[in-house]
């Protein structure tokens, strides 16, 4: 799927975007980033299954600052 943008498509990492910030606010994300890239894959690949699906090491690194400021804190 052309974005129009030049250099590598983006995939479904905008998608994945939402999807993540969903569950961080639902309080849902999971204990460490890869298990949350592995998570969020799988949903992917059920959601959209004719699209190509980024890799985890992809999620993980798009998803890593976001990540940390939306887990939750432990003393």
């Amino acid at each position: 799927m052309p974005t129009g943008t030049p250099g590598r498509p983006k995939k479904g990492i905008d998608i994945i975007r939402i999807e993540f910030q969903r569950r961080v606010e639902a309080g849902e994300i999971a204990e460490n980033l890869a298990a949350e890239a592995r998570a969020l894959q799988a949903w992917y690949r059920e959601a959209y299954p004719r699209r190509d699906c980024p890799t985890t090491k992809t999620i993980e690194n798009n998803l890593r600052e976001a990540w940390r400021a939306g887990r939750p804190r432990t003393a």
